[in-house]
């Protein structure tokens, strides 16, 4: 998820935050390194 994220940062620029739902894919130590590093916030909807 992390390649298909920056390579539509690339396209399309970078967002000011990211609203998902609570999927493992989602959640991950590699999409939370991601986000840290790209200064994006993540924030995630109620169950």
């Amino acid at each position: 998820m992390a390649r298909e994220l920056t390579a539509l940062i690339e396209r399309r620029g970078k967002p000011g935050m990211i609203v998902s739902d609570n999927g493992t894919e989602r959640t991950g130590n590699a999409i939370l390194t991601f986000a840290a590093a790209h200064r994006i916030e993540w924030h995630y909807i109620s169950p």
